[in-house]
C-alpha cells in the first residue's frame, strides 16, 4: 500500500480510537485522551493486530498487500491468473493480485478494505460493448495496469482519498479505441491507473 494511504489510514484510525475512547470512558471511570494519546494507542493496536492479521494469511512479519513471502525466499508477486469475462473481488486485510486475460472482458466489481487489489488487464481484451468495472475502497488502494490503447473513462467519487491517472497519454479518445469506463467510490484509499 503507498505511504500516503497507509498514512491516512493512520491517521483515520487515530480520529475513530479517540472518539471510541470518549464515548466509553465515562461508564468505566477513567479520563478522556486527547488526539496525541489516541495516536499512541493506535500504535500500540497497529503493533498487535498487524503481525496477527498477517500470521493468520499464512506469513510472518507486517501486513502484506498483494505481496507473498515464503520461508526464505525473496519477496514476489503472488499473481492469480484469471480468464473469466466477469470478476468480483473483495479483499480485506490482504493483498490481492490478478492478471486478467479474458478477451471478452465486461467488467465487475472490485472492492479493497484495509488492503491493496492489483489488476493487470494488459493482456485482455474488453468486450464490443466496452466494460464497466465498479470499484470501491475503504482504507485501501487498486491498481490497475491497462493495454496503452485504451482508454480509460472515470465515474468515481472520492472522500479524503484520490483517483490518479498516471498513464502516458492520459484521457485520450481515439475513433474505435476500447473503453474502460471505471465506476465507484473512494474513501481514505486511492485509484491508480498506469498504462503498460
Amino acid at each position: 500500500m503507498p505511504f500516503p494511504i497507509l498514512a491516512g489510514v493512520f491517521f483515520f484510525s487515530s480520529w475513530l480510537a479517540m472518539v471510541f475512547w470518549g464515548m466509553v470512558s465515562p461508564d468505566i471511570g477513567v479520563p478522556t485522551i486527547g488526539y496525541p494519546k489516541a495516536m499512541l494507542v493506535t500504535i500500540g493496536l497497529w503493533l498487535v493486530v498487524f503481525p496477527l492479521v498477517s500470521r493468520s494469511g499464512g506469513g510472518s512479519g507486517g501486513p502484506k498487500f498483494g505481496m507473498k513471502r515464503s520461508s526464505g525466499q525473496p519477496r514476489k508477486q503472488a499473481w492469480g491468473a484469471a480468464g473469466e469475462d466477469a470478476i468480483d473481488i473483495s479483499s480485506s486485510f490482504t493483498g490481492t493480485a490478478r492478471r486478467i486475460t479474458s478477451q471478452s472482458f465486461e467488467g465487475g466489481n472490485v472492492s479493497a478494505s484495509f488492503a491493496g487489489v492489483q489488476l493487470d488487464l494488459r493482456k485482455a481484451m474488453l468486450s464490443d460493448e466496452g466494460a464497466v468495472l465498479n470499484v470501491k475502497t475503504f482504507l485501501g488502494g487498486v491498481d490497475l495496469t491497462v493495454p496503452d490503447e485504451w482508454d480509460v473513462e472515470f465515474d468515481v467519487s472520492a472522500f479524503m482519498g484520490a483517483v490518479s491517472d498516471e498513464r502516458s497519454t492520459p484521457g485520450a479518445r481515439r475513433a474505435g479505441a476500447q473503453r474502460l469506463k471505471l465506476t465507484g467510490s473512494v474513501f481514505l484509499g486511492g485509484i491508480v491507473v498506469k498504462s503498460g
